[in-house]
């Protein structure tokens, strides 16, 4: 397997924590990063989808905007079915959009060879 550093990835998913630019709020959105990527690489999409709004949208690179939780799931369904690991999720950016707060992060996965 190799490792790849992919950056700019836009995740935008909602807590269950009002938003404020607290230390609470974005311990609270690192638990959610943490929570992502174990659940990711045990393959369990149902719990990773369980952390995004069930309106959501998901936006990866180069490809459609995923809408709702269901297709969210399926897509990260089809990327752990795929052989992609995740090695950590983290925080770049906490941007307010009225009482929303969009994550943009980055992301290092493995993928097979």
């Amino acid at each position: 397997m190799r490792s790849i550093f992919l950056a700019a990835l836009v995740i935008v998913a909602s807590t269950a924590v009002a938003y404020s630019q607290t230390s609470a709020t974005r311990k609270a959105i690192e638990a959610n990063l943490k929570t992502f990527v174990e659940e990711f690489n045990k393959g369990n999409a149902a719990a990773v989808a369980q952390i995004y709004a069930a309106d959501a949208k998901l936006l990866p690179p180069n490809d459609k905007i995923v809408e709702g939780r269901a297709n969210i799931q399926a897509f990260w369904q089809g990327a752990s079915g795929a052989g992609l690991k995740l090695t950590s999720l983290s925080i770049t950016t906490l941007t307010p959009a009225g009482n929303l707060l969009v994550e943009t992060g980055k992301y290092v996965t493995t993928i097979p060879a």
